[in-house]
């Protein structure tokens, strides 16, 4: 692989950069974007061991909350929602390369059988354009009112409700298997991943409360972090931020680009999004969102 002549440096306070991934998985339809094939993932992470500073999420916030100086091209790996694959393709890949990373879980999904609302619409609604129609009008709905318009397209399409292999989410033993270990820290990423700023404040408290109290009881340790569900600066607001402090969270992750430097929000951190790239791709962009 290239290298690219990566600097490190000490002083002038923590800066890093903070990864956002979803899925480690090889799928024939992804409408939005979420995976990342293994092989692609093994790429990106032998870059990340070789050209950057990998570090654990809390040990960026220790640094940020003490203004501590940190390596320069630090960097933290990020997973939102909490897929299967997480575990079976994400995490032997980790442990590999020797890279930490934080998985934000959604709570409320544990329990069932059912897939995530995007990939239950994506295996109901065939054509590209119909998809963005319903995800668009979905998004913004509360898990009651997604849920009546999904059943109503399943009735139509006569699919059952069960979650197909390559699309389920974590089971309450495999989220314990994936904390296994020194590799994972487990995050909450609310109970239903609602636009929280659509929600009264009150539906906000139970969504965020109730997702890390889920995750404390199946581990039986404290859940620290927090990640916003979708994450733009317009998918939760200042009331979201105090509720998310109120519940006794340490930080919270959202989804807009940018690096975390001394004196940053430690309850938006910002976070660059990963797609399917290859590794030249890749390692060309982490030059770019580090300055060059």
């Amino acid at each position: 692989m290239t290298s690219f002549g990566w600097r490190f440096k000490c002083g002038g306070g923590p800066e890093a950069l903070i990864l956002l991934y979803h899925r480690v998985a090889e799928l024939p339809s992804d409408p939005c974007l979420l995976c990342v094939t293994p092989e692609r993932f093994a790429e990106q992470m032998e870059i990340l061991m070789r050209h950057t500073h990998p570090l654990r999420l809390q040990e960026l916030i220790r640094a940020v909350q003490e203004n501590r100086s940190l390596p320069s091209r630090s960097v933290v790996v990020t997973f939102d929602d909490g897929y299967a694959d997480n575990l079976s393709h994400a995490k032997p890949l980790l442990e590999r390369f020797g890279i930490r990373a934080t998985v934000f879980v959604t709570a409320g999904y544990l329990e069932g059988s059912r897939e995530f609302w995007w990939d239950e619409l994506e295996r109901l609604v065939s054509q590209k354009s119909s998809y963005w129609s319903f995800y668009h009008r979905l998004r913004r709905r509360e898990e009651g009112e997604r849920q009546a318009v999904l059943n109503g397209l399943r009735d139509r399409a006569e699919v059952e409700s069960l979650a197909r292999p390559t699309h389920r989410i974590l089971s309450p033993e495999e989220l314990l298997s994936l904390a296994e270990g020194e590799w994972i820290e487990i995050g909450a990423h609310s109970m239903t991943h609602p636009v929280l700023s659509n929600l009264p404040v009150s539906a906000q408290w139970e969504e965020i409360r109730q997702s890390k109290n889920r995750l404390e009881e199946i581990l039986g340790s404290s859940i620290k972090s927090f990640a916003y569900p979708y994450g733009s600066r317009q998918d939760y607001s200042d009331d979201t931020v105090q509720l998310v402090r109120e519940a006794g969270f340490e930080s919270a992750c959202s989804n807009f680009s940018g690096l975390t430097r001394s004196g940053k929000d430690l309850f938006q951190l910002p976070r660059m999004i990963v797609r399917d790239w290859n590794g030249e791709d890749f390692n060309r962009l982490l030059e770019k969102w580090f300055g060059g």
